[in-house]
């Protein structure tokens, strides 16, 4: 599971990669020796299938306020 990972983070820093051609980045899933299953969820940007497939179905997403005491007990109580 780490190699897909490591390849989904490749791919977010790497624009070359993130706006390659379907064969490219297929290429570039067998390269990595990545599951068939998660290269199929890969290469149809199917995200939830994804998320079922890592086990994880909890995504979130947070920007830290600059300043005040609320802001900060909120973002505790979400991690």
């Amino acid at each position: 599971m780490s190699n897909v990972i490591a390849f989904l983070e490749r791919m977010g820093q790497d624009a070359q990669l993130r706006h390659a051609s379907q064969n490219d980045v297929r290429l570039a899933l067998a390269r990595e020796q990545i599951d068939p299953e998660l290269q199929a969820a890969i290469l149809a940007k199917d995200q939830q299938r994804l998320e079922t497939l890592l086990g994880s179905s909890n995504v979130c997403c947070m920007i830290e306020a600059d300043s005040g005491e609320e802001d900060a007990s909120y973002l505790e109580q979400c991690a």
